[in-house]
């Protein structure tokens, strides 16, 4: 994290410690440091290294006295999960707002005690795919850059 980033944190959990509050924050992706010839970020989907994100949760002490349970379950499975990706961030974040809904899926909320671990696998995105598979074939044959909406 550089140094702003921790002056907004060290801000950030000051203004909330003495609340009922949980602070989540989620790295917005993954970094390919030479793995297997990668030095990028924010690439394809498909490579694990930017998949995976940084990631951590903090919660006042006044959260951990009202939300035993769902404290006892982010470290536990802190713990049990080496890793994680965007697709728990948004069943989490709701849970921990203490919302329900039907769209929240409990292995994918990190307060639940089942949880599903992270398998790497690439969840079909085929608009995605579709338009990154044109740009390719464009890179392929031509050398420009993509202009957006082209």
């Amino acid at each position: 994290m550089r140094y702003s980033n921790k002056i907004i944190l060290h801000n950030s959990v000051e203004k909330l410690k003495d609340r009922n509050a949980v602070y989540f924050y989620c790295s917005d992706h993954g970094q390919s440091l030479g793995e297997r010839g990668n030095y990028t970020q924010n690439g394809s989907m498909d490579i694990p290294e930017q998949r995976y994100v940084a990631c951590f949760v903090w919660f006042s002490d006044l959260f951990r006295k009202t939300h035993p349970d769902m404290v006892r379950n982010l470290e536990a499975n802190a713990e049990r999960l080496p890793m994680i990706s965007h697709d728990y961030f948004f069943h989490t974040v709701i849970a921990l707002g203490s919302i329900s809904s039907q769209v929240v899926d409990p292995g994918l909320n990190l307060c639940s005690p089942c949880v599903r671990p992270f398998t790497g696998d690439v969840p079909a995105f085929p608009e995605y795919d579709r338009q990154l598979e044109e740009m390719r074939k464009r890179l392929s044959t031509k050398d420009e850059m993509p202009v957006a909406g082209k």
